[in-house]
């Protein structure tokens, strides 16, 4: 699978999950931007900027705030309406290599990626 695969919701949902992985220590580091930039070059994914904005939108429709740290109860939500099985892997997979960046994820990416899987249903 491929982010092309994706459905518009998939791909709005993936873009919205960057940004809460990056948030979930509470610091956007310079790399991490550069793996974001990394990735929508490698993905082609011109429209992150759109389907970012629309996830913000989501968000802010449900209550949340956009506070950096843990995701607002609000992006749990929208994480349960993602519910093709092989959505849930790709988008998943493409995040834990992103914060493997450096060989390493920091506790707060451990803490994101466990609660998602936990939404998910899937194990580790």
């Amino acid at each position: 699978m491929t982010l092309a695969d994706l459905t518009h919701n998939e791909k709005m949902f993936f873009a919205g999950s960057l940004r809460a992985m990056i948030l979930a220590d509470g610091v956007i580091e310079d790399e991490e931007i550069a793996w974001v930039d990394k990735t929508r070059v490698e993905d082609r994914f011109e429209e992150m900027d759109s389907c970012l904005d629309e996830f913000t939108v989501q968000l802010e429709s449900r209550g949340a705030t956009g506070a950096p740290g843990i995701p607002a109860p609000a992006y749990w939500q929208l994480a349960a309406l993602i519910t093709r099985s092989e959505a849930q892997q790709f988008i998943l997979g493409k995040l834990e290599a992103i914060s493997l960046r450096d060989g390493y994820q920091k506790e707060a990416e451990t803490n994101f990626f466990s609660t998602l899987r936990e939404t998910w249903g899937i194990n580790a």
